[in-house]
């Protein structure tokens, strides 16, 4: 049994493709981390603005978005409709602050806000308030307001606490992928001809070779695992 998970240990560390993959990982996981792997202050407005994440669904603090109260979810949206109605349907811009203000001031749910918009104005381009209302959970904030959450963050818990999370998880999905592909080049391998026969000239069990190839490859993936902590968390 020691012999098969050994003999396992060194094809996954002989076969090139383990230390390439490990290599991807690695310059992977840079790209992705590398904002995080020091605490980020902001200094300027300027500074916030430069900072662009891809899409508004990626945003964090590290791009400048903080979390929004639900009064300014409802500002944001409604200041959002305001500019796309008047664009839209050319309506008087004052008039349709006025509208959306006395909406917003009724007591209506946010479903029920979006209806009463929707059925004055029509949805331009078929955007609700509600839309809006659910993609402004987050917005750019000042270099106060960010650097304020940033300390609040840090006060309820360490900075290893947040970069270990996304390490895990991002760690974790390259890992995944990673044993997945390895692990099929390697049961080719074993699909030859040749190894049939010599399983059966060795006095090994089938429960005892199945046992050691998975043992192999796990112990072969933690030892990469371990790699990346002492790279990322020294």
């Amino acid at each position: 049994m020691k012999g098969m998970i050994r003999q396992e240990l060194k094809n996954y560390f002989k076969n090139p493709l383990y230390w390439v993959g490990i290599l991807f990982i690695l310059y992977g996981l840079f790209q992705i981390l590398s904002p995080y792997l020091d605490v980020h202050y902001f200094h300027s407005k300027q500074e916030v603005q430069q900072t662009k994440p891809e899409s508004l669904a990626d945003a964090d603090i590290m791009d400048g978005y903080v979390k929004s109260t639900e009064k300014e979810r409802i500002d944001l949206a409604a200041k959002k409709i305001q500019s796309m109605i008047v664009k839209e349907f050319g309506e008087d811009a004052e008039n349709v602050r006025e509208t959306l203000k006395e909406i917003r001031e009724s007591g209506k749910s946010v479903s029920e806000m979006s209806d009463a918009i929707g059925e004055i104005y029509g949805y331009p381009k078929g955007y609700s308030f509600q839309y809006y209302y659910q993609v402004y959970e987050y917005h750019k904030g000042t270099k106060n307001e960010i650097n304020k959450d940033l300390k609040e963050k840090l006060t309820a818990h360490s900075y290893s606490w947040y970069f270990g999370r996304k390490f895990a998880d991002f760690g974790g999905l390259y890992l995944g992928f990673f044993s997945a592909v390895l692990l099929a080049f390697l049961f080719i391998r074993d699909t030859k001809r040749d190894t049939y026969e010599l399983l059966h000239t060795k006095p090994v069990t089938a429960k005892a070779y199945v046992f050691g190839k998975a043992t192999g490859g796990f112990l072969s993936m933690a030892a990469a695992w371990l790699l990346f902590v002492v790279v990322f968390l020294r």
